[in-house]
Order: C-alpha cells, then structure tokens, then sequence
C-alpha cells in the first residue's frame, strides 16, 4: 500500500465510563432497540470522537445501551474488550476531527439524518428522530447549514418549531382533474370538500385521491394535482 500524508480514521478501545458523551445531543434513542441489536449481532458500529467537540459526535446512544447493559450484568458482547478492572471498553474512531464546534454539530445532525434519507423522507419523518425543543437550538446557531436540511426546513425549525406535530390534523385544500380514456380533460373542483388528515401523512394525499375518484368514475384515468 502506498503511504500518504491524508488525514487517518484510527480505531482505539475507550472504557465506556471514560466516553465523554455530547452533552447538547438532541437525538433520541431507543436504547432497548440498541440492546437487543449488540446482543444478536455484537458492537460492529465504533461511535466517533471528535476532539474539537471534546465528545463523542456520533453513537451516543450505542454508548448508553451499552452502559446500561454492563450496569444490568449482560454478557460481555462480542465487539467489547475488558481491562485490567473489568470495565468494558468499546472502539471509537479517531482522527479526522471538525474545524469547528459548529461543524461538528452539524455534522452529528446530518450523520443521524443521512441514516434515513432516501426514497419519500419528508422533513417531519426525520423530525421524529430528535427532541424538537433542543435541535431547534443547535440549528439557529448552524451558520452554514446542514446537507440534509434545507435553509427553508431550518427556518420552519427555528421560527415554528411550536407547529411542527406531525400527527396535528390539518384541512388540505385541493384541486382534482379527471382525464377520460379519449383523452378530454375536464375541470372538477371540490367534489368532496377539504380533506383532513394527519400533517405526516399529505404525501399519500394524490394516491388517496385517485382511489376515491375511481369509485365515481366509469371510464378514464384520474388525474390528482394537490394544492395546499
């Protein structure tokens, strides 16, 4: 292998006790999910440490579960070393740290985020990854934003964080065109009022639709364009 002078990842065995957890975490955790997880599979994930942080960046919740597993007398998992004590020590990658504690933050929101990133995420789905009151502070102090959200997601995290429920019912208010099977196209506008529905689930509205208009057509395709 070629050497080169690159910044290194460099994994080192830390005493779980000694990991300096990242004390503005807005993550939550399911911490009996992460249990069950090391148990099956074993601790194959090495949480990050990033020394402009002065904490872990990343596997905050991997090092809780596996306090509490210690605490409660599990066998030691596979992936864990012990030392000279008895306490368990668990891998943690250093090397490539942050140029700023801003940037570290930001990167701990988007390494959480890009877990669940892909195919119809909405922002409210990646929402319900954190406690709402305490990410809304990391993002107001991110000056450079975030790759996973957008300066118009920050905003409404920031200035409206009071009305982001996910599961709040709202009126969606809409427009529906119907096509026929000769191609003629006409108008219907409120053929049932608006719709309520939970915040979190608009992106089935256009299916909903469709299915409903089916019921009333005898021919054609129905067409759903959404507004609201």
């Amino acid at each position: 292998m070629t050497e080169t002078t690159a910044e290194r990842i460099r994994i080192e065995y830390v005493r779980i006790d000694q990991a300096a957890l990242w004390d503005r975490n807005p993550k939550q955790h399911d911490i009996g999910a992460l249990v069950q997880s090391v148990e099956r599979y074993g601790f194959r994930d090495a949480p990050i440490y990033d020394s402009t942080l002065e904490a872990i960046v990343a596997g905050n919740g991997r090092l809780t579960a596996l306090r509490m597993m210690m605490q409660q007398g599990h066998d030691l998992p596979r992936g864990i070393a012990l030392d000279e004590t008895g306490m368990w020590c668990a891998p943690v990658q250093f090397g490539i740290d942050a140029a700023s504690r801003m940037q570290a933050e930001a990167f701990a929101i988007d390494h959480n985020n890009l877990v669940v990133t892909g195919g119809d995420t909405e922002l409210w789905d990646i929402l319900a990854l954190y406690d709402r009151q305490a990410l809304a502070d990391i993002a107001e102090s991110i000056e450079d934003g975030f790759v996973t959200l957008d300066s118009a997601s920050v905003e409404l995290i920031v200035g409206n964080n009071d009305d982001l429920d996910p599961d709040e019912t709202i009126a969606w208010s809409f427009q529906v065109h119907f096509k026929t099977t000769r191609g003629e196209q006409k108008e219907l506008v409120d053929l049932v009022g608006p719709y309520f529905m939970p915040r979190s689930r608009r992106k089935l509205m256009p299916e909903f639709f469709a299915a409903m208009l089916k019921s009333y057509a005898r021919e054609g395709t129905p067409m759903v364009v959404v507004d609201g």
